[in-house]
């Protein structure tokens, strides 16, 4: 049994006209796990801080952000993402992730978020769309497909 992991997240600034909503978070959630060696192949975002703002057109929204996923390293990623919703039904989704480092290779992710109720979602994704199998620190990697059910609300 693997243990549990946790995702936090706190909106600290909503965001004015000039800057962006700001969250900073973690999230402990690695990728790939190795049952033989029992950890993960991809560690987990870490530490991130992320801001988010509406651009150019009505209900486009484009993110980036930076996390550290391991102190014992003191590496800085980056994340670069936009997300378009369609009258609150659904949402289209796509992140270039774990920019900066030419030693692991860098993701794109798409996705599609449908809206059930205002506060429970169900997520579907492509994650790691450019994956090859030439990669040093992980044999083999496939495109990972993703469902997530997903339940928000407010303290």
């Amino acid at each position: 049994m693997r243990r549990p992991e946790i995702q936090v997240k706190f909106r600290f600034y909503d965001g004015g006209y000039y800057i962006p909503a700001l969250a900073a978070g973690y999230d402990g959630q690695g990728y790939y796990y190795d049952s033989a060696a029992k950890k993960y192949l991809e560690k987990g975002k870490g530490l991130y801080l992320a801001g988010s703002k509406e651009a150019g057109m009505s209900n486009l929204v484009l993110h980036g952000g930076f996390n550290v996923p391991d102190f014992d390293n003191n590496y800085l990623f980056g994340f670069l993402g936009a997300n378009y919703t369609l009258e609150d039904k659904v949402s289209f989704i796509v992140e270039y992730d774990s920019l900066f480092h030419r030693d692991d290779p860098t993701r794109l992710n798409v996705g599609a978020r449908i809206y059930i109720t205002p506060y429970f979602q169900v997520d579907m994704g492509l994650r790691e769309l450019n994956a090859s199998e030439d990669f040093s620190s992980v044999k083999s990697r496939k495109t990972e497909r993703i469902v997530q059910l997903r339940y928000s609300t407010n303290f």
